[in-house]
């Protein structure tokens, strides 16, 4: 994806990035000269556009659009409808489309559909992957790109004079991984889903917490506001990770780090008692703090 923006996008451009982000996207887009533009978006809704904002903030500058669903770090799935949207205001536009779907094989309640499938101007859509997520090889570092053959040729250019490529017996690894059988992922898919279930329903148990059900990834990103303010020891997201982490030995990512300063990520891609152990602990911390 960074190199599809250093190919794409140029000083005086804007890029259209939905709020909550990942973490990378903003800087991405940074490096190129380009600017940033954050667009709002529906936590009742999988945390899909506000498509009033997003119409309202396509200039004549816009270069690009980045969609992130399954999302890190809201666990968000956006609706087809909301995708097409998305694409039909694009296309109007006349701007770039980038899908990051690496979590696409990490979905609950539905079946996912590639951005690319369902638009009619899929040369504009470049669609991004990975095989850290479905087959748990993040160390691995392999990623890959379909879209148009003329951005995929330069951005190989700006892969071959940076990092190379990644190493034979990863490529090796990730072909075994894509061509092999799959029935492991199902069963991954399902263990997930048995976690979200529990950790959405134990935070919507305590007091003072929302947690909307992610439709995906490996992550849910409760609402800890209530929690939060000027006349409070926890002024902000940053605090309340770093009182977890250090007060009950709890790991989470500050919302902040996302746009979004109210939420904290929590990731249940860990054991069942481990996650057991973090809600009694995240439980008895709000406690301390009401």
């Amino acid at each position: 994806l960074y190199n599809a923006c250093q190919a794409l996008f140029q000083s005086g451009d804007e890029v259209i990035i939905f709020s909550p982000y990942w973490v990378s996207f903003p800087d991405f887009v940074s490096v190129t000269g380009a600017k940033p533009i954050f667009v709002n978006t529906d936590p009742a809704r999988q945390f899909e556009p506000v498509m009033d904002d997003l119409k309202a903030k396509i200039t004549s500058r816009t270069k690009g659009i980045i969609i992130n669903s399954p999302s890190n770090p809201t666990g968000g799935v956006w609706s087809d409808e909301a995708v097409l949207k998305v694409l039909e205001i694009a296309e109007t536009a006349g701007v770039w489309v980038f899908s990051d779907e690496c979590y696409e094989q990490l979905t609950y309640d539905r079946t996912y559909i590639s951005t690319a499938m369902l638009g009619k101007n899929a040369e504009k859509v470049l669609t991004f992957q990975s095989c850290s997520k479905t087959y748990a090889m993040t160390g691995w570092r392999i990623g890959y790109t379909a879209g148009d053959e003329k951005v995929i040729k330069a951005m190989g250019k700006l892969q071959g004079q940076s990092t190379s490529c990644p190493s034979s017996i990863a490529q090796v690894a990730a072909i075994e991984a894509l061509i092999g059988d799959q029935s492991e992922v199902t069963i991954m898919r399902n263990v997930f889903k048995k976690r979200r279930d529990y950790i959405v329903t134990r935070l919507n148990e305590m007091n003072g917490v929302h947690c909307d059900t992610p439709g995906g990834a490996f992550y849910v990103f409760p609402d800890f506001s209530s929690y939060m303010g000027d006349d409070r020891n926890i002024q902000s997201s940053n605090d309340l990770s770093m009182y977890l982490l250090e007060q009950k030995a709890v790991v989470t990512v500050a919302g902040k780090a996302f746009g979004s300063d109210g939420n904290v990520r929590f990731s249940y891609a860990a054991s069942d008692e481990d996650l057991a152990r973090a809600m009694d602990l995240v439980e008895e911390t709000l406690k301390e703090l009401e």
